[in-house]
């Protein structure tokens, strides 16, 4: 039951509503990927606690098996980031868990498919015309790109 049963939505929709803290985060996130090659700790723990508190609001709390499967997919990326002694980088794993949070395990899916499918191509181009192969792509960005594409398609 949520708490505020009889607001109106004034036309917003609850996925919206729900979105709206990754994108925020991923975006202040992504500038500072860009330029300094780390994240933001505050938005990132408060994308993720916004992820947990928006459902409980909106009338429909998180089980902890819906919990744990979103937890999954940044999981899997830490342990690809100690394991790569940091290729991937463990920030970019702390920004999807901070988002996942907030989204259903499809849409995480679907943004981290498409985050790998931009970076892929941007990695390529980049790749056939640079001098250092050797160079680290920031992530965030993409994932903001991708998480916007996801939104849109499905």
């Amino acid at each position: 039951m949520s708490i505020f049963p009889n607001v109106p939505t004034a036309g917003i929709f609850p996925s919206a509503v729900a979105a709206a803290p990754g994108m925020v985060q991923l975006s202040i996130n992504s500038i500072s990927d860009l330029k300094t090659r780390t994240i933001r700790p505050v938005p990132t723990a408060l994308c993720g606690i916004a992820g947990l508190v928006l459902p409980c609001l909106m009338g429909k709390p998180l089980s902890l098996p819906s919990l744990l499967i979103r937890v999954l997919p940044s999981c899997l990326l830490l342990l690809i980031s100690v394991l790569s002694k940091g290729a991937v980088g463990a920030g970019d794993a702390f920004a999807i868990l901070s988002l996942g949070a907030g989204i259903p395990f499809d849409r995480q899916l679907s943004t981290l498919v498409l985050t790998s499918a931009f970076l892929f191509i941007y990695a390529a181009f980049r790749f056939l015309k640079s001098k250092n192969k050797r160079e680290s792509l920031p992530m965030i960005p993409f994932l903001l790109v991708g998480y916007i594409a996801s939104l849109i398609l499905f």
